[in-house]
């Protein structure tokens, strides 16, 4: 790449090279069980036997989660709280797709009593395209950089499946065990003990904490994660808020460690995120657990195993059921009654998900740096800055 002003560039608009379509409606009591994805503003909402578009195509969100921008390679039914476009010869579709991402169309709120994407001032948003075969070789670039993103996810993803799966056949299924004995949790293998999962663990959260005041925030304090944050198992450190040494330092025990487990205890509950390497002091907001193995048997591999698994899932889905605002209680982690292996056998299983965390949290720092390549390269080769 060459950082030269690029030529084949031209000043146009939005509307005059890839106008918005409006999305067709299809009712969910209206869908046939299929394989074809439909797609709504915030991405795939449901499938059916049948689609709208027959080629790859760009779909927008118009309502709801307006300007989200999603691309889908194979046939597709985008529904009317959407807009999309479909190639043609006058443009190529993934740099349009890479365009619309740089001009940030979520912003692009219409003012109106119900909120939206208004398509006419979109269309009149000034762009500068280049000649497509300059098109073609940028989205390869910007391309090259998301599929290694998206290879890494899922590698992550067959990690994850592989110690789910080593789990449910060691501390579910009890596979290769032949002799059981009774218990308050009915039959479980000999020599293994029914006990509450507090026993072993330490849960920390913020109890009676106000707000902060504008005063008690720092460009250069302490990071402080709230349920925001929590994403794709890891922490979203770039967008902590930080607060004040003296609203750090009032709750030591929740002030994190590597290898604590987060957990969101408010709204979408159940969200996870390991502390695999703290780089600078940190705490936690209301709505997160600090999660801390309390004894000599269970470590943080195998808590962390546990809160992945379906048998805590089915916690987090009893709490949902009927809530308008879903809560998570320490109780309903403390109380929980499982049948507790013997010590070899957990050693046994946390030095396997050792193992898989720390490629999965390798995979995971590759991943944020090609974000970052990706997002600082985005508007450079948007705007010709740099030509490929």
């Amino acid at each position: 790449m060459k950082s030269k002003q690029v030529q084949e560039f031209k000043k146009t608009k939005i509307g005059d090279v890839c106008p918005f379509v409006y999305g067709k409606g299809l009712p969910e009591r209206e869908r046939n069980i299929g394989k074809i994805p439909v797609y709504g503003s915030n991405g795939i909402i449901g499938w059916h036997d049948k689609s709208f578009l027959n080629g790859p195509s760009i779909i927008i969100g118009r309502k709801g989660s307006i300007g989200k921008i999603h691309y889908s390679e194979n046939p597709c039914w985008p529904i009317d709280t959407t807009f999309y476009i479909v190639e043609n010869e006058n443009f190529h579709l993934k740099f349009i797709f890479y365009l619309l991402k740089f001009l940030n169309l979520e912003n692009m709120d219409s003012d109106t009593s119900v909120p939206g994407l208004n398509r006419n001032a979109a269309h009149e948003l000034e762009i500068n395209i280049p000649e497509k075969k300059v098109q073609i070789r940028t989205s390869t670039v910007l391309e090259n950089l998301d599929t290694k993103i998206s290879n890494l996810q899922n590698q992550n993803h067959t990690l994850e499946q592989m110690v789910q799966a080593i789990f449910k056949s060691w501390f579910v299924d009890f596979d290769g065990i032949a002799e059981f004995e009774d218990s308050d949790l009915g039959q479980i293998p000999k020599g293994w003990k029914a006990v509450k999962l507090g026993e072993h663990t330490k849960i920390k959260g913020r109890i009676g904490w106000k707000g902060l005041t504008q005063s008690e925030y720092s460009d250069k304090g302490y990071h402080l994660v709230t349920g925001k944050q929590l994403t794709n198992g890891t922490i979203d450190w770039d967008n902590c808020p930080r607060v004040s040494e003296e609203r750090y330092f009032e709750s030591p025990e929740i002030m994190l460690k590597e290898n604590d487990i987060l957990m969101s205890k408010d709204g979408t509950i159940g969200r996870l995120s390991f502390i695999f390497k703290l780089n600078q002091p940190s705490s936690v907001g209301t709505g997160i657990f600090v999660i801390r193995p309390n004894s000599e048997l269970i470590d943080h591999y195998f808590l962390l195993s546990f809160f992945k698994s379906d048998i805590f899932k089915s916690i987090v889905y009893s709490r949902i059921e009927g809530s308008v605002i879903p809560h998570l209680y320490q109780r309903d982690i403390n109380d929980f009654d499982f049948p507790l292996p013997p010590k070899p056998l957990l050693i046994k299983f946390s030095k396997i998900s050792k193992h898989i965390t720390n490629l999965q949290y390798q995979n995971i720092f590759q991943i944020q740096n090609l974000r970052k390549i990706r997002d600082i390269l985005l508007p450079k080769l948007m705007s010709g800055k740099i030509r490929v």
